[in-house]
């Protein structure tokens, strides 16, 4: 950090040798009296020094985990939002890769899903400054900060900015404060307020800071307090996602599933957008802690589509049924502020809200060259996505 002096750290090859070298010397200093004992006493001795020098390794294996003549520390990382979709996957492919995850929740989320990872969990919430600096460990690698409020609802607003923006400013507090190697924070293209035709790049412009859409005004913003964050000298980069599929997704397109194999779904958003297999997210995120640019935003978007494109995907795979043809704009548009005015009396969030539509019915795509060249970003197809979600769905009981 800036301003901060840190005592050097021995190269990990020096430390190796030193525990090596001390282990033998003391080995070296028992064996020269090995001419003072009896043939019994010398074979006892020896065995004992066996059972040493084995103590001796494996306590080194313990510190440095040994793979083909060759040590790793395991590397720590702090989770925000796992209980999510994208959080699960990403504890997930964490854990799997041999990292030690600590996974913040809050005491009323449901673990369900994230224990069957066995992550360390610790209860706390973003804006609580304090439970989140409590639950970050104090000496940490990385840390993920996915969690986010996606409202798309006018009345849910105050709470939406709670957590997307003071939840972003204590949780880069946290990471400054606990001297975090890494901080990668889960953005969007929202943060962009894309308009129709746009092609998304670089980092977003202040279009989104005065936007009618609270979403995108916040995530803008929540981006801003990791730049405050950065130019106190934290290294963090951003990961911007379009629309994401594939497993554990029980609330975003598990619905559209549910609504299209019913026979249910009303009508089908014009707009088209880019889109990405949560693997994908997940792994932008992983690779980013080595490789990602100190204040980069990497777009990622697999394949951009119209949401026809993708509900007729679903049809095809559930056997249900969906309209054929887009409803037209100005139509979604005047429904949807009936329906607005209708929730304002009855408090009850409708499914169609005016921020929803003018997000889908918005043409527009992204450019990921930065996201293939530094962090090795490879496409797959929309098909792809919508198969994994439809395998994990069907397999998990939820369609």
């Amino acid at each position: 950090m800036i301003g901060i002096a840190t005592k050097r750290k021995q190269p990990r090859m020096t430390r190796i040798r030193r525990i090596s070298q001390s282990a033998t010397n003391s080995n070296y200093s028992e064996h020269s009296n090995y001419s003072r004992l009896s043939p019994l006493s010398i074979l006892v001795c020896g065995r004992a020094i066996c059972l040493r020098m084995r103590l001796d390794v494996l306590l080194f294996c313990n510190l440095c985990r040994c793979d083909m003549g060759e040590s790793t520390i395991m590397r720590s990382a702090f989770v925000t939002g796992a209980t999510g979709f994208v959080g699960l996957n990403l504890v997930r492919q964490l854990k799997a890769d041999g990292w030690e995850v600590t996974a913040l929740h809050r005491e009323s989320s449901d673990l369900t899903l994230l224990k069957q990872f066995e992550p360390k969990l610790a209860v706390g919430d973003v804006v609580d400054a304090e439970s989140v600096l409590r639950s970050m460990p104090e000496v940490v690698d990385a840390v993920f900060h996915v969690a986010a409020s996606t409202n798309m609802w006018a009345v849910n607003n105050d709470e939406q900015t709670r957590i997307n923006v003071e939840g972003a400013r204590n949780v880069v507090r946290a990471a400054i404060e606990r001297k975090a190697k890494k901080l990668v924070h889960t953005s969007t293209v929202s943060a962009y307020a894309p308009a129709d035709g746009d092609v998304l790049q670089g980092q977003p412009s202040d279009r989104a800071k005065r936007h009618w859409i609270n979403y995108y005004r916040t995530k803008w913003l929540a981006e801003q307090e990791v730049r405050k964050g950065i130019e106190q000298g934290l290294d963090a980069t951003f990961i911007n996602p379009g629309n994401i599929m594939g497993p554990y997704d029980t609330h975003s397109w598990a619905r559209a599933f549910r609504l299209v194999k019913d026979g249910k779904l009303p009508g089908v958003f014009p707009g088209s957008g880019p889109w990405t297999h949560v693997d994908n997210v997940v792994a932008a995120h992983i690779a980013a802690v080595d490789s990602g640019k100190t204040g980069e935003n990497y777009l990622i978007g697999d394949e951009t589509a119209s949401y026809a494109d993708a509900i007729h995907l679903i049809a095809d795979l559930t056997g249900g049924s969906a309209p054929t043809k887009p409803v037209p704009a100005p139509l979604l548009q005047a429904y949807a502020r009936l329906l607005h005015w209708k929730s304002l009396v009855t408090r009850t969030e409708p499914d169609v809200t005016p921020e929803i539509v003018h997000l889908c019915i918005t043409n527009f795509s992204c450019d990921c060259t930065p996201a293939k060249t530094d962090l090795g970003y490879k496409e797959v197809p929309l098909r792809q996505m919508v198969q994994d979600s439809y395998n994990w769905l069907t397999a998990n009981g939820r369609l």
